[in-house]
């Protein structure tokens, strides 16, 4: 539930760490799977905004998909705040 969402957010902001911008799109990390292409959608480029915006390149972040303006605190605020508030039920009980 909560807990699984928020270790599916550290491992996203652990791997956009991991990888910058440019790695992202030479297909570095995924280029062994062979996935069919991107047919394109209002994610694309959300993988190497995520990255700029690990990196703090929040102006390239933008220019990428300016849906990281939103998407990304998000993701950051379930990875703290999943633990956090699973953190306090558990001190409730």
């Amino acid at each position: 539930t909560l807990s699984i969402l928020a270790i599916g957010a550290l491992g996203l902001l652990a791997l956009s760490l991991a990888y910058t911008p440019e790695e992202i799109a030479d297909g570095g990390p995924l280029a062994s799977l062979r996935l069919a292409p991107c047919p394109g959608c209002v994610l694309c480029g959300m993988s190497r905004a995520f990255c700029a915006a690990s990196h703090l390149r929040l102006d390239e972040a933008f220019r990428f998909n300016p849906l990281v303006a939103v998407i990304y605190p998000l993701v950051w605020g379930l990875a703290i705040g999943g633990p956090l508030l699973a953190w306090s039920r558990r001190e409730r009980s």
